[in-house]
């Protein structure tokens, strides 16, 4: 009996050393993989570090490669940035009506002034009215100081473009014509305003359009209080030529322009030509609405 138990004893010492031998030997496999890993996972951590700084070393690729060479601006209509920090903007106004207008005239005067040649009385009529296409855009060349630039340019949508001609005016100006209305080149800064060359409107036009609810139309006030002489003339609210003029930047509200046009006018004696031209100095031919004169261009 005491000889089975001592069997028995050894036996059971026999499988737990065993079962300690296995043990140990899935530890110690166990502890070898995780080595294993460990050196893999400090291998990857050495690889991306060397990326970052390989990366960080590399010079900077040049702003807008890959990128389109204009883009659109957004929120900004057609205005489209170009390279080099500058603006283009497309932009333009198109406008026809229909007016059903009279002269006012009676048919018949008698002793004061007779009969009006023509129709006096309601006539329909189509016109444009205003309607233009224009580009502008500016180049910043330092801090505070870009190139500005502006073509615009008119047409008329119901009418076929040429010289036009009444028994009292006769324009050789073509409205329809590339860049027949403000038109200029120059240069602006945000704190010190702006100076610009080429074709404008005069400071007067500038500060009365928002007195003017029929711009453009019949009913604008150039028809009535446009010039001094009464005679189809447009002296002093009118898109002046030939001119360079200043531009302030707005303080608190307040602004001003100054121009100086002297247009092509070089004969000082003849005073029935205002000194800036639109198509021949004032608008019309000499003797056409004026005074007889020569014409001093040249």
């Amino acid at each position: 009996m005491t000889f089975q138990k001592n069997m028995l004893t050894l036996a059971c010492l026999g499988a737990l050393g065993v079962s300690g031998v296995a043990y140990a030997d899935d530890v110690s496999d166990l502890k070898a993989q995780m080595e294993l890993l460990q050196k893999q996972l400090d291998t990857v951590k050495t690889q991306l570090y060397n990326m970052q700084q390989e990366k960080a070393k590399a010079p900077a690729a040049a702003p807008g490669v890959g990128a389109p060479f204009v883009q659109l601006k957004p929120n900004s209509g057609l205005t489209f940035l170009v390279p080099g920090g500058g603006e283009v903007q497309l932009y333009g106004n198109l406008d026809v009506s229909f007016d059903y207008t009279t002269k006012g005239l009676k048919s018949d005067y008698g002793e004061n002034g007779g009969m009006p040649v023509g129709k006096v009385g309601w006539e329909p009529a189509i016109a444009t009215n205003l309607s233009n296409l224009g580009a502008r855009g500016k180049h910043p060349l330092r801090p505070d100081l870009d190139f500005v630039w502006q073509l615009e340019a008119g047409f008329d949508i119901s009418a076929t473009p040429g010289t036009k001609q009444s028994t009292s005016n006769m324009s050789d100006t073509v409205n329809g014509s590339l860049f027949s209305r403000n038109s200029f080149l120059g240069f602006a800064g945000k704190d010190w305003g702006g100076v610009r060359i080429g074709k404008s409107e005069t400071p007067y036009k500038t500060a009365t359009d928002p007195l003017n609810p029929f711009s453009g139309m019949l009913g604008d006030y150039r028809v009535i209080i446009g010039n001094t002489g009464g005679d189809n003339r447009v002296e002093f609210g009118l898109r002046a030529a030939h001119a360079i003029w200043y531009e302030s930047p707005s303080w608190s509200g307040a602004s001003f322009k100054v121009m100086y046009s002297p247009g092509n006018e070089r004969h000082d004696t003849i005073e029935s030509f205002p000194d800036s031209e639109t198509s021949f100095l004032s608008g019309n031919i000499p003797r056409s609405g004026v005074t007889s004169g020569l014409c001093g261009e040249g």
